[in-house]
């Protein structure tokens, strides 16, 4: 029988802290869940790490794929290869409190219209120290799908919820991850069009801060993105996803046209942005 939720942890050489984000999904109190652990054809030991967990666990399995595939692409694909009601992604240096999963299902499950379930964040380094508590300025669960968007698409948070506990029905509705630098932001901005997300206020999401994380070097996210990644005209692929967004969320001809005043507040606070995107876009297209 299919376990109600589904974790899928796309993984690239992440044999450093690998072992200990296991043992923390290992240790949860949630009782129905199943673990694809996707290899994105890593060249550390990873792979021996990822089976020794599956010897020992039957509720989680190991996959490698022959080639790496860039980041986004291998999120998509542990996604398309679970069927569970419920989906939540793990990364590969994070941890969860063991009460993270059920506290998440728990919030989703209480909020009428909820397309998934969240925990408040704390920040730990690279020795599971508590660094920060996040505050993001985010409104989860304002009525107006237009203003959950913005907040989504803006600064004001570090994408953390992009592990949340979502419906899976919702996933599938919205566009897969897009291979661009912020493609958790304008995924989770789509996102916010389809519902709310409820959190619970314990905070159970460890967010793992270190040296090595993909928004801390420029080379390596370029390396994480892949080779067709746009890098240069951003503000445009973001405007882009935003209109596709709204065009396919389920939403009624009046809050279709909030989403819609809210994304031109949205371009009007960009405008220089746009600006040097358009230049950036012409110098990539001759280049190509």
């Amino acid at each position: 029988m299919t376990a109600r939720l589904g974790i899928g942890l796309p993984v690239y050489n992440g044999e450093r802290y690998l072992a200990q984000t296991l043992d923390s999904l290992r240790a949860q109190t949630y009782p129905d869940f199943e673990v694809l652990i996707l290899d994105n054809a890593s060249t550390d030991s990873s792979g021996d790490i990822a089976r020794a967990v599956v010897a020992a666990d039957s509720r989680f399995r190991y996959e490698r794929k022959p080639e790496t595939t860039g980041g986004p692409q291998n999120f998509n694909d542990v996604f398309n290869r679970m069927d569970n009601e419920l989906f939540a992604w793990c990364a590969a240096d994070d941890l969860h409190h063991p009460d993270f999963f059920a506290a998440s299902v728990r919030a989703l499950d209480a909020l009428p219209g909820a397309i998934g379930g969240f925990t408040a964040v704390e920040m730990i380094d690279d020795h599971n120290q508590w660094v920060r508590d996040e505050l993001p300025s985010i409104r989860w669960s304002h009525p107006d799908p237009g203003e959950r968007m913005l907040d989504m698409i803006g600064f004001g948070h570090a994408c953390q919820s992009i592990f949340s506990v979502y419906r899976r029905s919702t996933l599938a509705a919205v566009e897969p991850m897009c291979t661009c630098w912020g493609s958790d932001r304008v995924m989770l901005a789509e996102l916010a069009l389809h519902g709310p997300t409820a959190i619970a206020p314990e905070r159970y999401f460890r967010n793992r801060d270190h040296a090595g994380r993909i928004t801390h070097g420029k080379g390596r996210s370029n390396s994480y993105y892949g080779k067709k990644a746009p890098t240069k005209a951003i503000t445009f692929h973001y405007a882009s996803h935003l209109r596709r967004a709204i065009r396919n969320a389920p939403l009624s001809p009046a809050d279709v046209s909030r989403a819609q005043r809210a994304y031109s507040r949205w371009t009007l606070r960009n405008t220089r942005n746009f600006a040097r995107s358009a230049a950036r876009f012409v110098i990539e297209s001759v280049r190509r």
